[in-house]
């Protein structure tokens, strides 16, 4: 559960916060010398299709899960920027 000025703006585990606040995993790599980058809610699966498709072409994999600490530092941003009833009422429609 996360606490702005005494409301609760979002709540739920770690990781459903993460895709809620900030967005889907973010897997990049190279392919014949050309950078690629796909945002995705299913990286593992993503990144075993990727070497089922083109196996030893492809190199520097990296994902990037959303973290606690990402969702955290979208929310301090939102708050300051004035966002935060947006991002609320964003959750109250997840909820649901």
């Amino acid at each position: 559960m996360i606490l702005t000025a005494g409301r609760i703006v979002a709540n739920g585990t770690a990781g459903e916060l993460a895709e809620q606040i900030v967005g889907k995993d973010e897997v990049r790599w190279t392919r014949d010398g050309q950078p690629y980058a796909h945002a995705t809610s299913d990286p593992t699966a993503f990144a075993f299709d990727l070497f089922t498709r083109y196996g030893e072409a492809v190199s520097d994999l990296d994902i990037r899960r959303s973290s606690l600490e990402d969702t955290y530092l979208t929310l301090v941003r939102h708050a300051e920027s004035g966002k935060n009833d947006a991002v609320a009422h964003a959750l109250e429609g997840a909820d649901r």
